[in-house]
């Protein structure tokens, strides 16, 4: 009896799970790349001076900088934008959890930054006929810059020594 009654629970449970709405489905993902040019090309391997684009905590700080990698590097995160902001799945400081990163308000001479936060205003990041990443509707101010540990990081509007203009692009493949 005991058997029965639990495969009939188990059965009213599975009946729930089928009637319950399913969850709106989530922007579509892409990678970030840099390079010199402003027009699309695929696959992305095809940009000029393509460079990929991943999450770089440098110091175990809360907000985590984006910086250029070249072939060889081991995973490349996977990246949406919705009401403005970039966001992404990443680890936590010392590689500690899994956490959802929502890029940070940006300026001029300032990194791309991402921080771990639940709470996500609107921003000012858009994607320019589906692929050219922008700051209020300019896609020209994106430079690549020396940063900490030797790493080239994202900036928008760069002005240090060695800054140079970039395009930063979003792209469905890999581009190596």
């Amino acid at each position: 009896m005991l058997a029965f009654t639990f495969s009939l629970s188990l059965l009213s449970m599975t009946s729930l799970v089928y009637a319950a709405p399913a969850p709106p489905l989530s922007p579509p993902a892409f990678y970030l790349v840099t390079t010199a040019q402003n027009a699309a090309k695929s696959p992305s391997s095809q940009l000029a001076e393509v460079s990929a684009l991943s999450l770089f905590d440098p110091f175990s700080q809360p907000n985590y900088l984006v910086r250029t990698i070249e072939a060889g590097y081991g995973s490349l995160p996977a990246f949406t934008l919705t009401k403005g902001r970039l966001h992404t799945t990443s680890l936590g400081p010392h590689g500690i959890g899994t956490f959802v990163f929502n890029s940070t308000d940006i300026g001029d001479d300032t990194e791309l930054q991402f921080v771990a936060d639940a709470e996500s205003t609107k921003g000012r990041l858009a994607l320019y006929k589906g692929y050219l990443l922008t700051v209020a509707g300019d896609n020209g101010g994106w430079t690549i810059c020396p940063g900490v540990l030797g790493q080239d990081v994202i900036k928008w509007r760069g002005t240090a020594t060695g800054c140079r203009k970039t395009y930063v692009h979003a792209v469905r493949d890999a581009p190596y």
